[in-house]
């Protein structure tokens, strides 16, 4: 059987490694608060509602890690790992991010933006599961209707919003 030593108490980078992460960690945690607070003044600013900012700008911003990953996991034929990424991404969105949201502050939301939301979360899912089932490729075309269709949601969310 193989198997490799390893000691953390002789690893003489186990502190810097350390300390770099707690300085990570905090630069995110500033880095998010200036993101809030600019998110919400611009959204004042332009007169819109803030979860248009995040459903658009911050969502997005969110989401380039996923679709970078995703762009070089097909482009090198590991297409079961970007499909992994994708839908594991919105599990953890809406259960563990919530969750622990919810567990550490409860929040108020409208329920329409819920119902909007989890209904086009809903069709959308369909559209993917149908879309890939249908040749087990998703097509060209099919990415086209899958940018539709956000676009879509977006206009129905900014309708609702300014109601």
């Amino acid at each position: 059987m193989f198997r490799k030593k390893f000691n953390n108490l002789k690893n003489p980078d186990l502190f810097k490694n350390f300390i770099l992460l707690v300085l990570s960690l905090v630069i995110l945690l500033i880095s998010a608060n200036y993101t809030i607070q600019f998110a919400v003044s611009f959204a004042n600013d332009i007169r819109i509602p803030p979860v248009l900012i995040g459903l658009t700008i911050l969502s997005i911003g969110s989401c380039l890690p996923e679709l970078f990953f995703s762009i070089k996991a097909v482009k090198n034929n590991h297409d079961e790992l970007a499909i992994g990424d994708i839908l594991g991404t919105v599990i953890i969105d809406t259960t563990i991010i919530l969750g622990v949201i919810a567990i550490i502050s409860p929040f108020y939301f409208k329920p329409i933006l819920i119902y909007v939301t989890g209904a086009a979360m809903f069709i959308a899912g369909l559209l993917m599961v149908f879309f890939i089932t249908s040749g087990k490729t998703l097509t060209r075309k099919e990415g086209v209707y899958l940018l539709l269709f956000y676009l879509l949601y977006l206009v129905i969310e900014i309708v609702i919003n300014n109601l």
